[in-house]
């Protein structure tokens, strides 16, 4: 039908989170790159997480995702998690600050693969992090644990 609303999407996915060492249940990584959204502004993403090898046991709990604004004023990025690249090396257990924007809910030890959709309203760019909250670890072993933002908008059919 005419004027339906049908969803766009990006010509192609950020991988914004890829993480090649197993991550401890607690800590925080990612902000590997940066998300552009600054010609387009598209205001939804889909958000899909990637874990090939498993979980250290059964999860109990969810893997949330934060996201850090980039160019907020013009000139300067959100100063939550540094704005920077976590690696299991750094060690972090708190979000700073950094915006919440959803979670997977994983039940089953095995390789995990889950989308949810998330607000992008007034976001030009962003850093995103995932934090391990399963009670196990997320397992690496030869493939990397990865957050891909794949952003789209509604318009009208024709």
């Amino acid at each position: 039908m005419a004027n339906d609303a049908i969803m766009v999407f990006a010509s192609s996915a950020t991988t914004v989170v890829t993480q090649t060492a197993t991550v401890a249940d607690g800590e925080v990584v990612g902000g590997d790159a940066e998300l552009d959204n600054s010609t387009d502004l598209f205001p939804l993403a889909t958000a899909v997480i990637g874990i090939p090898d498993a979980f250290g046991g059964t999860p109990a709990g969810a893997i949330s995702l934060f996201m850090v604004r980039g160019d907020v004023d013009g000139t300067s990025d959100g100063t939550a998690l540094g704005y920077a690249a976590l690696d299991t090396t750094h060690n972090q257990t708190d979000p700073e600050y950094a915006e919440f924007v959803g979670s997977w809910n994983p039940d089953v030890n095995e390789a995990y693969i889950d989308t949810i959709t998330i607000s992008l309203a007034g976001v030009k760019k962003g850093k995103f992090y995932i934090q391990d909250e399963t009670g196990q670890t997320l397992v690496y072993s030869a493939s990397a644990i990865t957050v891909k933002i794949h952003p789209f908008s509604f318009t009208p059919s024709v």
